[in-house]
């Protein structure tokens, strides 16, 4: 429904905030889709539904209930985000399609501006299924980095420790700072805390931006000290209770999580009104109107596109790989299985050769990888689709094969001990797929590589 309203040598149209929401609904259609099947598949945490939930809280305080109309300016932002959606959208990762649809959304919703709004934005983007690209992409960097740092530290302590990679070596002992230890999990909850505190301070977004600056510099801080009491604690320099672990991330995390409370209040009473003051827009009602018009047709053009006939799969650019399975591991004979339907999943467009055995005991899972490519998932993410609960375990050292990362899987009183190593034919060892990811990437002559995954009962 359109408003018009006659002022005196003026024409003013207004078109309800809500018809520019449904036509962005409609418009990123495929994503809401990919973002209900990723949440519900098992494939990654679904941690994002906390984000999605505080900003739907703190979203009538920010006027999103207002009946004002939306500023052509947001419109025309998201116009913008809707058209780099339609003319990329064959080459875009479905994240990234799913951060162009938060971003077309935030800009119709509000009505304060981004200047006041930066928070609740942050809360919309940190509600898409962030978790297991960034450990991918992300991972093995971080990893390194506070290897690196906790090795500094320790040598400034008198204890002479050396960082390989995400590997510390000391007196011919090597610990290994795993996946959990890369402190991403912590910095996505830290940041979601920061968002709900900058919306609870009304934080300006200069003030918001110091906020996540400082956060992320506490986090990787409480990251380094969590890598250090665990390294003591693997080394025998401090006793080693069972509960030792769990018990040095939750304090590691809430010294964290103290620190962004600590230093949302100081931005808060540093802010002044005029930090927080809407920018005023003098655009015409016929602008508005222009701008509102735009963004329907291109909002339409979007919603038909992947409805567009023409796509080649991916599953097709890949020619089909032989692979010369071994015919027996570790000491026995194995015998080759049907797949599980879960792994036919996951497989389902990777880009080389699956395949399962069984030596009676364990079911071991070969994975033939011919390039560096993102569909290289962990077991736990198979595992979680499953219904299995999984929780990080030890690395295991073999005497043959090197290091393996363990991960522990239960369901229904169903325990599972499940270890996964990458192997290059040089002889190379990766425990996980990011160090394996950076590799591959940094020497794509260094393939083909093949990921081995052991699961077997407790």
């Amino acid at each position: 429904m359109v408003e018009t309203t006659l002022k005196p040598n003026s024409l003013l149209v207004r078109v309800p905030p809500l018809a520019h929401v449904a036509a962005l609904a409609l418009a990123y259609w495929p994503v809401w889709r990919w973002y209900v099947a990723r949440t519900g598949d098992g494939s990654d945490e679904p941690l994002g539904l906390v984000a999605l939930a505080a900003a739907i809280c703190f979203a009538p305080r920010h006027g999103w209930l207002d009946p004002r109309c939306v500023p052509p300016l947001r419109l025309a932002a998201a116009c913008v985000c809707t058209t780099l959606y339609l003319a990329v959208y064959d080459a875009l990762p479905s994240l990234l399609r799913g951060v162009l649809a938060v971003c077309a959304l935030a800009c119709v919703l509000p009505h304060r501006g981004l200047q006041r709004d930066l928070p609740l934005f942050s809360l919309l983007l940190l509600s898409l299924p962030w978790m297991a690209t960034l450990q991918y992409v992300l991972g093995f960097p971080l990893r390194a980095a506070t290897a690196w740092c906790t090795a500094a530290v320790l040598s400034v302590c008198g204890i002479s420790v050396e960082a390989h990679g995400t590997l510390l070596s000391w007196a011919g002992e090597q610990v290994l700072v795993d996946a959990p230890c890369s402190g991403i999990r912590m910095a996505w909850c830290t940041a979601v805390a920061a968002s709900a505190l900058g919306c609870v301070h009304g934080l300006p977004a200069l003030r918001f931006l110091r906020l996540l600056h400082a956060a992320a510099g506490a986090v990787f801080a409480a990251n380094v000290v969590r890598s250090l009491v665990l390294f003591l604690l693997e080394t025998g320099h401090w006793p080693n209770p069972p509960w030792a672990h769990e018990a040095t991330g939750l304090v590691c995390f809430g010294a964290a999580l103290g620190s962004c409370v600590f230093i949302a209040r100081v931005q808060a009473a540093r802010a002044s009104p005029l930090e927080s003051m809407p920018p005023r827009s003098s655009a015409s009602g016929r602008v508005a109107l222009a701008v509102s018009a735009l963004l329907f047709a291109v909002g339409g053009l979007a919603a038909v596109r992947p409805l567009a006939d023409g796509h080649v799969s991916e599953v097709s650019l890949h020619a089909p790989t032989v692979v010369d399975w071994p015919s027996e591991f570790e000491g026995s004979l194995i015998e080759r299985v049907r797949l599980h339907p879960l792994e036919e999943r996951f497989g389902a467009d990777f880009p080389g050769a699956f395949a399962a055995f069984t030596d009676g005991r364990r079911r071991i899972v070969f994975r033939r990888i011919d390039q560096a490519t993102r569909k290289v998932h962990p077991a736990e993410g198979c595992l979680r689709a499953a219904g299995f609960a999984v929780r990080p375990a030890p690395a295991r050292r073999d005497a043959e094969s090197g290091l393996w990362a363990v991960v522990e899987a239960e369901r229904g009183g169903h325990a599972l001990r499940v270890r996964e190593q990458i192997r290059s034919v040089d002889g190379s060892r990766w425990t996980d797929v990011s160090s394996w990811y950076w590799s591959a990437l940094l020497r794509p002559d260094g393939g083909p590589w093949t990921a081995v995954t052991v699961i077997e009962p407790q």
